[in-house]
């Protein structure tokens, strides 16, 4: 089954694959994708052809020894089987962590091993290469730069503190010296201070809003609020609050109880509570109540 994989820049600066043709390049590739996640698979050419190049007439045992003599796989066999081992796999690639276990043994300790780019000195050994100049792994994505040479995080990076969490509005908001300044220079008084701070509280309570610093969202608020109040007209300035309308439900209510206690029709859940002891008083407590809510509705009207 065929696998996702990484391909990293330093596949196409490698100092060895420019010397195999550009399809035995591509193969290898595929090889990748074929192998399980020990970068191993059955060395079994026909099948890999119909996996990787399953449309082309092309010859894939070339490859093989071609990709094995530089180095880049390891053929090898156990109890009669015939196995690749793809040299650095797992060096190089992640696999998925659901990706199944391998079933293919792993290469004899005593098998002879190919010329595989493990170590510098295997490496030269094998191709007879400067040990000055050979980068073994040129597959690597941070091969190319020399370890002397890679930056070093700048004192500004190191230094850089970490961002504060975010959290949900506190239980515990004072209002102290510093929020009674701040809103004072933009215009309100203590007792717009303190009711423009009770809005903000329960505005993002109910919100669920989070913050990492809530005095600069309390600044923003109340800056908010005084460019609010500086934008009202005179006549807004000096208006009293309107009283709260009337809600015709609960007037509709009040009367029906009312008329319910005259009655003497109580609804399931009031004959407990009237026919219990001490109910008798309970029920002219509520006649005279209910009395006192409905005359006073009809008087004002």
């Amino acid at each position: 089954m065929a696998r996702a994989r990484m391909i990293k820049p330093g596949f196409f600066t490698n100092e060895e694959l420019p010397d195999l043709p550009a399809h035995t390049r591509l193969f290898f590739i595929g090889l990748w994708t074929i192998a399980d996640r020990e970068g191993r698979l059955e060395d079994r050419p026909r099948k890999i052809k119909a996996e990787i190049f399953p449309h082309e007439n092309i010859e894939i045992e070339p490859m093989l020894c071609s990709l094995g003599e530089k180095g880049f796989l390891q053929r090898y066999s156990v109890d009669g089987s015939a196995y690749i081992q793809i040299v650095n796999f797992q060096k190089h690639q992640r696999p998925h962590h659901n990706e199944s276990e391998s079933i293919i043994p792993e290469p004899p300790k005593d098998f002879p091993r190919s010329k595989a780019l493990s170590t510098k000195d295997e490496s030269a050994s094998a191709f007879n290469i400067d040990t000055r100049t050979l980068n073994i792994d040129s597959l690597n994505d941070d091969a190319d730069v020399p370890p002397a040479k890679k930056q070093a995080p700048s004192a500004s990076q190191e230094k850089t503190p970490r961002k504060k969490p975010e959290t949900f509005v506190p239980d515990d908001f004072p209002l102290e010296d510093r929020h009674y300044t701040y809103a004072g220079k933009k215009g309100l008084n203590k007792t717009e201070t303190e009711r423009e701070t009770e809005k903000f509280l329960l505005w993002h309570g109910s919100k669920q809003t989070r913050y990492s610093d809530w005095f600069k969202a309390w600044q923003g608020w109340i800056l908010k609020a005084a460019e609010n109040k500086a934008n009202l007209t005179p006549f807004q300035k000096s208006a009293p609050e309107p009283e709260a309308a009337p809600n015709p439900l609960v007037d509709y209510e009040n009367f029906h109880k009312l008329r319910r206690l005259k009655a003497r029709t109580f609804d399931v859940y009031e004959i407990d509570e009237y026919t219990s002891e001490g109910g008798e008083e309970r029920y002219q407590a509520d006649l005279a109540k209910y009395t006192a809510l409905v005359e006073g509705k009809r008087g004002a009207a």
